[in-house]
């Protein structure tokens, strides 16, 4: 609603200053110096102390590990007691840019409002407030990635005062140096790729091994980058994964050899150190192809030295070195440019470096290097422009279900074209661990990134307490579809068998859909999910989780399904009770979240417009039942 805003106005006959004498004049004028003299000289210190002196009755206590090892997941927590009479409300809290440096900031708690930099401080910007004898604490959570002493001062903002400390932080790698040092005790200290030299010969190439009806069969492969001359190798965490289908038996390496041959199979990997969430993953060469053994301290492989990611500007020379496809072919380079940055929580702005380079799928997990020959990148799935040719991967699985498995069915996904690549820098911690020997292995994509709704227009609600509300209600060979107690229940009886309802819309373009959703009959990994875009031919986009944990989001084009988002776990999804789903379709960009967390986000172009709708899907086990309800459709 507008309204008018009421302003106060002056009369156009304003009264005159009264006239005085200049005796009068001059003596009222040194009235006022004389106290502003004495203003200043009394007051002085009370006002520098009311702009920049301690705010009253705050006291901060920083609590910082003494021994934190790169790689190392720390804490720093913030103590805020209110020892005065009055309520403290603090603004900001702001810490050294150093920090940052060396560690990747992972969550904060309570979370911050919005971030900025302020000369050498990072602001976190808050809002809450301290009562008298209360106290707040507030955690910053963080991965330690490059060892070294980060000091500097720390301030609390209250107001116009502000409470500064100096805090030092001081990260270590003992144990990366330690083992570094008898490795060349053993050997000559190797070298790396030559600077500015093309390092095609550190990129290998990994091919991910299944077991299929008892003989082992190649899956899908991507690329990697020799990190270590002992055999360290840093590649996507989707390229040496196990999947929800496929459980991955071997990691084979190929090494390239010469620049016009294919690559040549030669060691048997381990994974080292995975992360889904960033999609990075560091693995060792452990044994050759027939399991003997391999002595790392005398392999002495080429690798390339690592360089700054956060000092790559807009323009800079990028070159992208992998291997595109399988059997026959040999290493390929791109050549690119840096073409700007994207933003993620809780990784900073620099979470994707966004290249103009056309990276093909297989290059995922391989080489960006600058115009040093430094790895600067990794080519990265969670980047991918979207296009439906994915060349990295074997269709091994008859998932259109006609009998028959050839170039119709899906295979499993491991990037399609590839515009972005994960920097660095957030690579730097997996690789120290590696180096010291540690394993860790994560699991599950964990979520830090809130949706936020569009807020557009609603243009279908329904709790389904009316049975008469408009949806199908039908009992038959496929399932069955119901209204009961308020929810729909939604039923599909058959396995490896999928079933959609549509909502009406059937000229809907862009569209937010959120649904209530809860398993009533197990079946351990039954799915279901919502849809858009569904046009005349049946092709839509869906949005699916499983009972057991999985998300992913793909296309149906003609009969086929097409992967944009593969299989990932995650611990947001919960078969054993009810969950919130909500799926985006604005444009090209489509994205998934439940319980308000994003957990996927991917951009296709393939359908414009079309219908909403929910889906059930059955696999190994059929007879499996979804009640649904709050079911909102809004248009932005």
């Amino acid at each position: 609603m507008n309204q008018k805003a009421n302003y106060p106005e002056y009369p156009n006959n304003q009264p005159q200053a009264k006239k005085n004498s200049p005796w009068l004049t001059c003596g009222i004028v040194s009235i006022i110096l004389l106290c502003g003299i004495l203003v200043l000289v009394f007051s002085w210190g009370g006002m520098s102390t009311f702009f920049s002196g301690d705010p009253e009755g705050l006291q901060v206590k920083y609590q910082i590990p003494s021994e934190i090892k790169v790689g190392d997941n720390f804490t720093v927590e913030v103590t805020l007691t209110n020892t005065g009479r009055n309520n403290i409300s603090v603004d900001e809290i702001q810490l050294p840019n150093k920090i940052l440096d060396g560690a990747v900031l992972k969550q904060a708690q309570p979370n911050f409002s919005g971030t900025s930099r302020n000369g050498d401080q990072t602001v976190y910007q808050y809002g809450f407030v301290i009562g008298p004898g209360e106290s707040k604490k507030v955690t910053f959570q963080y991965k330690a990635i490059m060892a070294g002493d980060y000091s500097g001062s720390a301030e609390i903002v209250v107001g116009p005062r502000r409470k500064i400390d100096n805090i030092s932080l001081v990260l270590s790698n003992d144990q990366a140096v330690a083992s570094a040092q008898v490795v060349k005790t053993l050997i000559p200290s190797p070298s790396p790729v030559s600077q500015g030299a093309i390092p095609y010969k550190a990129v290998v190439q990994i091919l991910a091994m299944i077991d299929r009806n008892g003989q082992e069969v190649e899956a899908w492969w991507g690329s990697g980058t020799i990190v270590t001359p002992d055999g360290l190798i840093l590649t996507n965490a989707h390229v040496v994964n196990s999947t929800k289908e496929f459980k991955v038996k071997r990691l084979i390496v190929g090494m390239t050899v010469a620049q016009d041959q294919p690559s040549q199979k030669k060691y048997v990997a381990e994974i080292m150190q995975l992360d889904p969430n960033l999609d990075l993953a560091v693995i060792r060469i452990k044994t050759d192809l027939d399991g003997n053994a391999v002595d790392k301290s005398s392999l002495n492989l080429p690798f390339v030295p690592t360089g700054d990611s956060d000092g790559l500007r807009l323009g800079d020379q990028l070159v992208i070195i992998g291997y595109p496809k399988i059997g026959g072919e040999s290493i390929t380079l791109t050549r690119g440019e840096v073409a700007g940055f994207t933003a993620e929580e809780p990784y900073g702005n620099r979470a994707f470096v966004k290249t103009s380079a056309t990276i093909t799928g297989g290059n995922s997990g391989g080489l960006a290097a600058n115009s040093q020959g430094q790895i600067v990148g990794v080519p990265t799935q969670l980047g991918y422009g979207g296009n439906d040719q994915y060349v990295d991967c074997r269709p091994i699985v008859d998932t259109n279900g006609d009998g028959v498995i050839d170039e119709k069915d899906s295979c499993v996904p491991t990037g399609g074209f590839i515009n972005a690549l994960r920097p660095i820098k957030l690579a730097m911690a997996f690789i120290e661990k590696a180096k010291a020997g540690d394993k860790s292995i994560v699991e599950s994509v964990v979520s830090s990134q809130d949706f936020k709704s569009t807020g557009g227009k609603v243009i279908l609600k329904d709790d389904f307490s009316d049975p008469k509300s408009g949806w199908p209600v039908y009992n038959d060979d496929s399932g069955s579809a119901a209204y009961h107690n308020g929810e729909y229940f939604f039923t599909v009886t058959p396995l490896q068998k999928i079933v959609w309802i549509n909502g009406g819309n059937k000229d809907l373009t862009d569209s937010e859909t959120t649904i209530d959703a809860r398993v009533v009959k197990t079946i351990q990994n039954g799915g279901y999910g919502l849809m858009c875009r569904l046009n005349k031919n049946k092709e839509f986009y869906g949005f699916e989780v499983t009972e057991d944990g999985y998300f992913s989001i793909w296309k149906r084009i003609k009969t086929s399904y097409v992967f944009l988002q593969y299989w990932q776990k995650s611990d947001l999804i919960n078969g054993d009770s009810s969950m919130k789903m909500t799926v985006s379709c604005i444009g090209d960009q489509l994205s998934l979240a439940v319980n308000g967390k994003i957990l996927a986000q991917v951009t296709d172009s393939s359908l414009t417009t079309g219908d909403h709708g929910m889906f059930v899907e059955t696999y190994e086990k059929g007879d499996f039942t979804v009640a649904f309800d709050n079911y909102v459709v809004q248009k932005p």
